[in-house]
C-alpha cells in the first residue's frame, strides 16, 4: 500500500513529522521532536518558561520551522495556477 502526505506547513506545530515526546529521550525534560530529522526541536523548559522571549510568538503562531529542518523549501517563484 503507498500512501503520499503532500502538504505546505509553516511551522513544526503543522508537520506530519512533528511528534510530542513525554519522555527524556532527547533532553533533560519532554518536548516536541522531529521523526523525520530525528533530532528535538522544543522542549517543555522551553515551551513553558516565563522568560523565554521566544515563548509568546511559540504560543500564538506554534512552533516555528528551525533552520535544521531536513523539508524542502517551497520555491515561490513558482507559476501560480
Amino acid at each position: 500500500m503507498i500512501k503520499i502526505v503532500n502538504v505546505e506547513v509553516d511551522t513544526c506545530s503543522d508537520c506530519p513529522y512533528c511528534h510530542y515526546d513525554g519522555y527524556y529521550d532527547r533532553s533533560r525534560d519532554s518536548g516536541h521532536d522531529c521523526s523525520l530529522g530525528d533530532f528535538r526541536i522544543i522542549d517543555d523548559y522551553e515551551w513553558d518558561n516565563t522568560n523565554n522571549p521566544k515563548r509568546l510568538s511559540l504560543t500564538e503562531s506554534g512552533i516555528p520551522i528551525p533552520k535544521i529542518c531536513p523539508l524542502p523549501d517551497k520555491n515561490y517563484t513558482e507559476a501560480k495556477v
